[in-house]
């Protein structure tokens, strides 16, 4: 059996009232008010924490493009003026 913590909340005195007259299992309610809220948040964490790794990834991917692209330009820049090497085959 899981171990049950008692959590306390404070309203007004009408809506206690309110509250009174309709047949609802308020600690029920609110239990799964709060486990809704709960799988909410996770889910839009694992949302954020997928676009951010998304993201990481993109940029890392550009920033590597990016090192490709320049570290062949300087090659070219300095292999345009450089004689063809000769083949060794006959």
């Amino acid at each position: 059996m899981s171990q049950v913590n008692v959590i306390t909340v404070k309203s007004p005195s009408e809506l206690k009232k309110k509250m009174k007259q309709i047949k609802v299992n308020w600690s029920e309610y609110i239990r799964d008010s709060i486990q809704n809220k709960m799988q909410n948040e996770i889910a839009n964490l694992n949302q954020s924490l997928n676009t951010a790794k998304t993201a990481a990834f993109v940029g890392i991917a550009m920033g590597i493009v990016g090192i490709a692209l320049a570290v062949g330009v300087t090659m070219r820049k300095h292999t345009k003026n450089q004689p063809a090497i000769p083949s060794t085959t006959s």
